[in-house]
């Protein structure tokens, strides 16, 4: 019954068209350190503050509201930007405590995880109802669906994209087996998936020209009633060209030059995605808005 009235609820959303926005709250630096294991340099300053601000900003200026899945390790040090976040009518999701790889780490450390995230972001909202893995790193099993029903998640989003979990293909929202809602980031697929063209993913606007991004993104929009987009606030913001990490791992030193090159000049591509939609965060679309107030 319950299942049967969620299911109504969001395909009347959908048929209405939803354009959902969601913010990871990251470092680009301290994120490939944690998830590759590497030391992020003693005098390394994060600006990820200013970055939150600056998306803040941009998100007031066209009028959208998103969902930010924040990482509990940066609450002490932007503690004033959060409280920005939820009284400019954002909500607060739980992004875990570190940008750490969720099929690396034990249940137990897993349960660790969400809870201090949770106790943590209880200080600026209430109730925090979603979860997303760091780089969608979470198995969709049994185990780590009951830690995170036990610590009162409703819904988790991931995306399909880049396959690194067995997260479902799917374009639009669906209640899993557990109870809990899964909302996808925008992907679509061809060749019964052997192809995806991540076009929800803030990456894409990066490595996709922009003219071509834009052109797909009103096709996007004129053939699909739901789309869900995500970014990181240093994609918005930008960060600095020559950032020199002297990571060991070459995985975490590409990956960081290459996000970090390809984030320069882009917020005025951004800022044509947020005046194309009117964004809600994504507890307007599975109906707890209200219970996080």
């Amino acid at each position: 019954m319950i299942k049967d009235h969620l299911n109504k609820l969001i395909g009347l959303f959908i048929l209405h068209r939803t354009h959902i926005l969601s913010v990871d709250v990251d470092d680009i630096i301290i994120a490939c350190a944690d998830y590759y294991q590497e030391d992020v340099p003693r005098d390394y300053v994060s600006k990820i503050d200013a970055q939150v601000r600056c998306t803040l900003d941009a998100l007031r200026e066209y009028d959208c509201k998103a969902t930010f899945f924040v990482q509990a390790q940066y609450c002490r040090d932007i503690d004033s930007v959060m409280k920005e976040i939820v009284s400019q009518g954002h909500v607060v999701a739980s992004h875990g405590v570190r940008h750490r790889n969720v099929g690396r780490i034990s249940i137990q450390q897993f349960r660790e995880e969400i809870e201090r995230s949770i106790e943590l972001l209880s200080n600026y909202q209430h109730e925090i109802l979603g979860y997303r893995a760091p780089a969608f790193s979470m198995p969709y099993d049994d185990d780590h669906f009951g830690v995170l029903l036990d610590n009162g998640i409703k819904y988790v989003s991931n995306g399909a994209g880049i396959v690194r979990s067995n997260v479902p293909s799917v374009q639009t929202p669906i209640e899993l087996d557990c109870g809990l809602m899964h909302v996808p980031v925008s992907t679509k697929h061809f060749l019964g998936g052997l192809i995806r063209y991540p076009i929800g993913y803030g990456v894409v606007a990066r490595y996709v020209p922009e003219t071509l991004f834009i052109l797909s993104l009103k096709y996007w929009l004129q053939k699909y009633s739901y789309f869900h987009y995500y970014f990181h606030p240093y994609e918005l913001s930008g960060t600095p060209r020559n950032i020199g990490i002297p990571y060991r791992n070459i995985r975490a030193l590409a990956q960081t030059q290459i996000l970090s090159l390809r984030s320069n000049n882009r917020h005025g591509l951004f800022r044509k995605v947020f005046n194309a939609c009117r964004f809600e965060p994504i507890e307007s679309l599975v109906g707890y808005r209200a219970d996080c107030q």
